[in-house]
């Protein structure tokens, strides 16, 4: 069913509705001024969207925070949490909950005769939505973003700003800003507006880089007008870093190695992170789909690779990349580095069990597709072998468990 949004105002501790015809808006007392382009929207209330949101708020209070809600549960549940997000952190002596108020928050609801689609431009948007939903979310607030507009993505797995560029803003020069962020804190929730940070780790932001158009946006230098960019920066349990188009297209490859070698293993094996690699066949499948993953990033690296930019607060300079600086001679970008980064992850992780097979046990979708499901439509396009990812996406998508005995009947060359 099409969707559209609904504007609601929280803040206060008094909720009042007004009806206006047949239109239902719902307010509270804390809204007294329309949001202004300071105001930065977050969509996707998962973990990380939590994180980030109560973040900005507790270290910019000044600065106006709206919440993007999918469903209108969340609004009830929204409502009995206290207006609020709750974050307790593992890092102190004590375990103290830090409450961050004064939100406000649009609901995405189903379109009916007496609603109206929102044209508030939107000038800062964080994504944190699973990948697989963000073009469809995106579709329902393109009209509100435009090309002095910065949209940050912070989500596993590679591809979406290529879906969305086709499949939502495919004119070049209404399309907006590109970023993307690499989080690499833990963050679990509790209940659905309570989370703990578990683990300290940095933000690295970066620009984004088309193949075919470059620096997608204006330029990649943090403008004076990225107030997204800006604040996060400033941000200190974000821990914020920016770097170049190439730093954080490096960055978010790694982590794609690391998510396609771990996430979906353990899915269809049906293990703990830690127990995962502890057999050396499973050990052997990782570096045998690492044969195929290996030759796929670094050739997406060197595409990328044709000119260096240099991110600066001011200014954006371009210069073709000395020989020896071949970004896929990285020696973290060879098959052992990257299989060393893999055993590492596993290893801090042992415990945890990992988010796709999680989504697999209660039945939900994962995001294969844009994990292995990216190395092979990038092998595909790079006439590179993907064969075995192939099958491990199948098995993700099928929600296949296999034993050890069944590696070599189901994976090339095992």
């Amino acid at each position: 069913m099409p969707l559209t949004l609904k504007r609601i105002f929280v803040g206060g501790r008094n909720l009042k509705r007004a009806f206006i015809g047949k239109r239902t808006f719902i307010r509270t007392s804390a809204a007294t001024a329309m949001p202004s382009s300071t105001t930065i929207y977050v969509l996707g209330i998962g973990n990380l969207g939590k994180f980030v949101a109560h973040s900005l708020k507790r270290a910019h209070a000044e600065t106006p925070v709206t919440l993007l809600f999918h469903r209108a549960s969340l609004m009830s549940e929204w409502e009995s949490a206290g207006r609020g997000i709750e974050c307790v952190s593992l890092e102190g002596a004590e375990d103290v909950p830090d409450w961050a108020t004064g939100f406000d928050v649009e609901l995405l609801q189903p379109l009916s005769p007496s609603s109206s689609l929102s044209k508030e431009p939107i000038a800062n948007l964080i994504v944190a939505s699973k990948t697989y939903m963000t073009s469809a979310a995106l579709g329902l607030i393109k009209h509100r973003l435009g090309n002095t507009s910065t949209v940050l993505f912070l989500q596993n797995g590679m591809g979406t700003t290529d879906e969305v560029s086709s499949s939502v803003f495919s004119d070049p020069d209404s399309r907006p800003s590109y970023w993307a962020g690499i989080c690499s804190c833990g963050v679990y929730s509790t209940s659905p507006f309570s989370i703990v940070h578990a683990g300290r780790g940095p933000i690295l932001l970066g620009p984004v880089v088309s193949k075919n158009e470059g620096v997608i946006g204006n330029n990649d230098s943090i403008k004076s007008n990225d107030a997204v960019i800006q604040q996060l920066l400033t941000t200190p349990t974000l821990e914020a870093a920016a770097t170049t188009a190439m730093g954080i297209k490096k960055a978010q490859l790694q982590k794609l190695i690391v998510n396609a070698m771990i996430n979906p293993l353990t899915a269809i094996f049906r293990c703990k992170n830690g127990e995962l690699f502890s057999d050396p066949p499973r050990l052997a499948l990782m570096r045998l789909l690492l044969r195929e993953a290996g030759p796929i990033v670094r050739a997406i690296l060197r595409e990328h690779s044709t000119t260096t930019t240099t991110t600066t607060t001011t200014t954006t300079t371009t210069t073709p990349p000395p020989p020896s600086q071949d970004p896929a001679d990285d020696e973290s970008f060879t098959d052992e580095g990257l299989a060393a980064s893999v055993l590492r992850v596993a290893d801090n992780t042992a415990r945890n069990t990992s988010s796709m097979l999680q989504d697999v046990l209660a039945g939900r979708k994962t995001e294969i597709d844009y994990i292995n499901g990216y190395l092979v439509s990038e092998g595909q396009k790079l006439g590179l072998p993907h064969k075995n990812n192939a099958t491990v996406v199948e098995l993700v998508e099928g929600k296949v468990v296999i034993r050890v005995e069944d590696i070599q009947e189901r994976f090339h060359g095992a």
